[in-house]
């Protein structure tokens, strides 16, 4: 179960509110839809496709990609998209932002290791950890709940790497 804390109004003092995302979606598909839309438009802002020129809100929220937001848990998918790069013979991008964060990931681990020898460096993080990483947070950044982070990484890696997702079962 995922639960998300969230800034409510109506409470006083910075209290939070829970919002568990999975009860919600199941109980309430159509306010599961309307969410997935309203993340995907706040996540893909200021994105472009792959080859340029900004993506049209109609493709962004396809029914297509709002079921698979709405679907693809974050563990499956993640597994998901590493087998499809196991397969993957082209080019894995990496933006600066995302080799970024993948150094402050090592410098996290490297802090935390006490024997010299179990250092870690770059050779340790492949392009397409980085990339997915990399997403990830800019999920976090962007107020993308955990939930819907899934689908987001397999619309972005198709409409801004140009990386094509076979039709496989995501689940």
């Amino acid at each position: 179960m995922t639960t998300v804390t969230v800034p409510n109004a109506g409470l006083k003092g910075g209290q939070h509110e829970e919002i568990n995302y999975e009860k919600l979606l199941r109980d309430t598909p159509e306010i599961g839809k309307s969410l997935a839309k309203k993340y995907i438009q706040q996540f893909f802002q200021d994105e472009q496709y792959h080859g340029g020129g900004r993506i049209p809100n109609s493709v962004l929220t396809s029914k297509k990609n709002i079921q698979m937001v709405l679907d693809l848990h974050i563990c499956h998918g993640v597994d998901r998209v590493y087998e499809i790069f196991e397969n993957y013979d082209g080019e894995i991008p990496v933006l600066p932002e995302q080799k970024l964060m993948a150094e402050e990931v090592i410098l996290q681990r490297e802090a935390q290791m006490l024997d010299d020898d179990k250092m870690v460096d770059d050779d340790d993080f492949p392009p397409e950890v980085q990339l997915v990483v990399g997403l990830i947070h800019r999920c976090e950044k962007r107020g993308v709940p955990q939930p819907f982070v899934a689908g987001i990484l397999v619309i972005y890696l198709e409409l801004c790497c140009g990386i094509q997702m076979p039709d496989v079962n995501w689940l």
